[in-house]
């Protein structure tokens, strides 16, 4: 997941299901920095998973002390 070189924050991304089990949470993203892959902290059955999000938390430092705003994208996972 891409942090634009635009962007004068630092940002961490969850996916988290409908139930609010955190399958992964990334480090810290620096501006025109991405992610690491996702890798889920637990496996999923075959089905899809409505109501999951990505939840965007935004630090104006690296550390993550001074916390911005937020975002939430709602998405439904489908496991094939």
């Amino acid at each position: 997941i891409p942090n634009p070189i635009e962007n004068t924050c630092w940002f961490n991304v969850s996916l988290v299901l409908g139930d609010g089990t955190v399958l992964w949470t990334s480090d810290m993203v620096a501006p025109g920095e991405t992610s690491e892959n996702i890798v889920l902290s637990k496996p999923l059955e075959k089905g899809d998973y409505p109501d999951a999000m990505l939840k965007f938390e935004c630090f104006a430092d690296e550390a993550g002390t001074q916390a911005l705003n937020g975002a939430e994208t709602e998405l439904t996972i489908s496991v094939k």
